[in-house]
């Protein structure tokens, strides 16, 4: 990690997807693993995700199915 990623590091991160219910078309953090992997590789201590849970496919392969893996893991 560069000095310059840990800068950008925070101790809580919040992610908060503004897409609603009965959304169609491309979601921005599906798009490919880094948008997802730069927000949660900045959380130090907390990764909050707020929004709505639909978007979070588990088992779907896209980011936003393994985040909700490691998010239903680490809610255990």
């Amino acid at each position: 990690m560069t000095d310059c990623d840990k800068e950008a590091e925070r101790d809580v991160v919040l992610f908060s997807p503004v897409y609603g219910r009965g959304h169609t078309g491309n979601i921005f953090f599906n798009a490919g693993p880094n948008m997802m992997n730069v927000a949660v590789s900045r959380a130090r201590d907390s990764f909050i995700v707020v929004g709505n849970p639909d978007l979070f496919v588990e088992g779907s392969g896209r980011p936003s199915g393994i985040l909700a893996r490691h998010l239903r893991m680490a809610a255990r």
